[in-house]
């Protein structure tokens, strides 16, 4: 199953700042949560859409709610988790998700968080992400291998990097 992607709808799911809606976090915490999420989602071994997808969620949930820092890593992991049960065939499990935060949460408080971005978010989680776009336009162009890793190299770098939002 393929998500299908209309230029109207990049708009509407791309993020957009809204750290000055935060009350307790910055972007330097963004990106050191992107950093870990980038780690994570190597050693889980998970496809580039996931990446892409959990920083959406991420950004779309941080934008319509405010959340103590506490809870940061948390949002992180579960987006994760939410993006890796629509994109990967063996998605990361739950208590895989707390093992990798170094048990600062509980099983249930996953999914308790799970619930509450979901909702959030209207269950809309499926989404065109830049990456997305990246993947159609380097189809498009036939690139070579070495610009396709440039390309995606470059883009994967940006994602921390709140100002590019």
């Amino acid at each position: 199953m393929k998500c299908i992607v209309h230029y109207s709808n990049e708009m509407q799911y791309s993020s957009h700042p809204y750290m000055h809606l935060q009350a307790d976090l910055n972007p330097k915490m963004r990106s050191i949560l992107i950093d870990w999420l980038v780690d994570i989602h190597h050693k889980f071994k998970l496809g580039s859409m996931t990446l892409w997808l959990t920083v959406n969620i991420i950004d779309r949930y941080l934008k319509a709610t405010d959340i103590h820092r506490s809870q940061l890593q948390l949002v992180g992991i579960t987006a994760l988790l939410i993006s890796g049960k629509f994109e990967e065939s063996q998605p990361p499990e739950v208590n895989n998700c707390v093992k990798i935060s170094d048990d600062a949460y509980k099983r249930e408080q996953v999914l308790e968080m799970e619930t509450k971005i979901l909702k959030e978010l209207n269950y809309d989680v499926w989404v065109p992400t830049v990456y997305t776009f990246l993947t159609r336009y380097l189809n498009a162009i036939r690139a070579s291998e070495l610009v396709r890793h440039l390309a995606s190299y470059y883009a994967e770098r940006n994602l921390q990097e709140y100002d590019l939002l």
